[in-house]
């Protein structure tokens, strides 16, 4: 059917179908990259690399990465392998999709060695060892670079390589603290701080990674040159609050109160608001007053078309006129279900959403029709619940081939290919206690 003859729906339905992403190329399938990291910030960088068809090499020590041991306390904590051999923290299947897991214990010079043998048949390596740490194994840019000058290095960590904390530990909420995020977010408008219910700062880092390695990319095919990345957490977390530090920086001062709690400063409605059983997010915002008489309308508080000043987005953001708002759109949801209120949303064409949790999600049938959540079987692990790589391209998709690999599982597969080794080689290693093989 010629595409003209199909809605744009339907077209769109069709060229995205994932369905079809096992027919289609991978657009880095010709991308090799060492995995040298632990936790969240590192991992998860190479882990869009392999979903859209990079060779990752996932490099353990033979204790394994430390998100391994991460699972729900009282609910699942590891997950058995299929063959019964091995287990592995539920946290850490989410970011090891289409990986070969390779074991080298890193503090031995051995291991060191062997990574060093490996640089020149990759493009990337990818890192999130403590600042100094790579330098003093003498596995730094300096020395790697050396070894294959078009190698593209990335480091991401806590405070960055230099500066004056540069050696301060760090995790995802610290990031959320040290970067104004943390200050800007509360269950209560002007209440105390609270950090975001997942890792943002993190998975903010792994987003400049990854745009950091495609530019990198890019400017390596026009010049062969490779070149280091720096991401940090706390950074990475800035460059996501948009206007807040221009507003800060021409106000001479924070505003008060700081922190939103459900309300937005800039424009209302756009918030969460009380319903009989729960709360549901709205907005009633745009170009014109049409979207608030909208609102008011479909809420049967017509009243307030004259009482608020609305003709653009500033004139309903100052709180006092916030409050107004948000009580008078109360005085209807508080007498209505939120899958009432929602409901006249919709149908209003105003955006709303009920708060989903992820069983939610998994259910919902928008998701489920767009198989955006599926079940997997994973030849290691068995089924699980994965999210289809996103985001979603027509022509070269991402998908997912294994959630993740035992410990060192390809180790000799790894080895044989780039090295040379040998089956006796590789339990050589195993038997000096610088690999393992599960």
């Amino acid at each position: 059917m010629a595409d003209k003859e199909q809605s744009y729906s339907d077209f769109c339905r069709e060229i995205f179908d994932p369905d079809k992403h096992f027919e289609k190329p991978e657009a880095l399938d010709d991308i090799k990259v060492l995995d040298v990291t632990n936790y969240i910030l590192g991992p998860y960088v190479p882990n869009y690399l392999a979903e859209f068809g990079a060779e990752v090499i996932k490099v353990e020590l033979p204790t394994g990465d430390a998100f391994r041991h991460v699972g729900r306390p009282g609910y699942i904590t590891t997950v058995d392998a299929v063959d019964g051999k091995s287990k592995s923290g539920i946290g850490y299947l989410s970011y090891a999709h289409n990986k070969h897991h390779i074991s080298l214990d890193l503090r031995k010079e051995r291991g060191r060695e062997i990574l060093k043998s490996l640089v020149p048949k990759v493009d990337v390596l990818v890192e999130n060892f403590r600042p100094g740490t790579f330098s003093e194994w003498g596995l730094d840019y300096r020395d790697l670079k050396k070894l294959n000058p078009a190698l593209i290095y990335v480091w991401e960590g806590g405070w960055g390589q230099w500066g004056q904390w540069s050696n301060r530990p760090s995790f995802d909420p610290v990031g959320q603290a040290s970067s104004g995020m943390m200050s800007l977010t509360s269950g209560e408008t002007g209440g105390p701080p609270t950090k975001a219910g997942y890792w943002l700062c993190d998975v903010a880092g792994t987003m400049h990674g990854v745009i950091g390695v495609m530019v990198a990319l890019w400017h390596r095919k026009k010049t062969g040159e490779g070149q280091m990345i720096e991401v940090t957490q706390n950074e990475a977390g800035m460059r996501f609050l948009d206007y807040q530090f221009d507003l800060a920086g021409l106000l001479g001062k924070n505003p008060e109160p700081l922190t939103e709690g459900p309300l937005d400063w800039a424009v209302s409605p756009y918030g969460l608001v009380k319903c009989k059983d729960g709360i549901i997010w709205l907005a009633a915002i745009g170009t014109g007053p049409r979207p608030f008489e909208t609102l008011m309308k479909a809420i049967g508080r017509e009243d307030m078309i004259d009482k608020i000043p609305h003709q653009n987005l500033s004139q309903t953001a100052p709180l006092d006129i916030q409050k107004k708002v948000y009580e008078a759109v109360e005085s209807f949801t508080l007498k209505h279900t939120v899958e009432e209120v929602e409901s006249l949303c919709v149908k209003a064409g105003l955006p709303c959403s009920r708060i989903m949790t992820p069983w939610d999600c998994l259910n919902n049938l928008h998701y489920q029709e767009r198989k955006t959540l599926y079940w997997f079987d994973d030849p290691y692990y068995g089924k699980h619940v994965v999210i289809q790589p996103q985001p979603r391209l027509s022509r070269t998709p991402g998908r997912v081939r294994t959630i993740a690999q035992p410990i060192g599982r390809e180790t000799f597969e790894v080895l044989n290919k780039y090295l040379g080794y040998t089956r006796a080689d590789v339990q050589k290693l195993v038997d000096e206690g610088v690999s393992v093989i599960q």
